[in-house]
């Protein structure tokens, strides 16, 4: 539900972005960073995000198998596969928004930054559902913890996809509409 939400969030906040550059006088334009910085500042998101979500969840299926406690492994591996789940949304909204001051700043659409975007959240997703989820419902049932409802594939992850496919291509849209004048 928060992903649909931030989803909704980055829509908004770029067609935001592209209607006030659009309509902007001198004193809001000036505030538009410079071109190399805001692309620096991108790819430090982009490669800290990977690492950051990368080894949240390494480390929460690292719980997993060197806790000898099995309710205890559950419980730490839940909370760190829900900060992992957090995580990544939260750093496509962020990156989404570089994207759309990078374009700006260049006073064009750079496609690249939105395709990096893109293929961040989709390969962390994939990764989350085919890796984290499947080990995490094998492990379950090894230990006898498995409820009869786990799903080892999310039902969902096509539908985030498509949202997430959507919202870039969105925000690349409007940001293009945007710096019409």
């Amino acid at each position: 539900m928060l992903t649909f939400v931030l989803f909704i969030l980055t829509s908004a906040i770029g067609f935001m972005m592209a209607f006030l550059y659009k309509n902007a006088q001198t004193t809001l334009q000036a505030l538009s960073p410079k071109p190399h910085a805001s692309f620096r500042i991108f790819i430090w998101v982009f490669v800290g995000g990977i690492g950051l979500v990368y080894g949240m969840g390494w480390y929460a299926l690292h719980l997993l198998r060197t806790n000898p406690i099995a309710e205890d492994a559950k419980l730490q591996f839940s909370n760190w596969y829900e900060m992992h789940t957090l995580l990544l949304p939260l750093l496509f909204f962020v990156l989404t928004l570089l994207s759309n001051a990078y374009s700006q700043s260049q006073k064009k659409l750079v496609w690249p930054p939105y395709l990096l975007t893109f293929l961040f959240y989709a390969i962390l997703l994939v990764r989350d559902v085919y890796v984290l989820s499947s080990y995490y419902n094998y492990w379950l049932s090894t230990n006898g913890l498995a409820d009869e409802n786990t799903d080892p594939s999310s039902s969902s992850l096509w539908v985030k996809l498509v949202f997430c496919f959507c919202v870039t291509a969105f925000n690349a849209g409007v940001i293009w509409w945007g710096l019409k004048k």
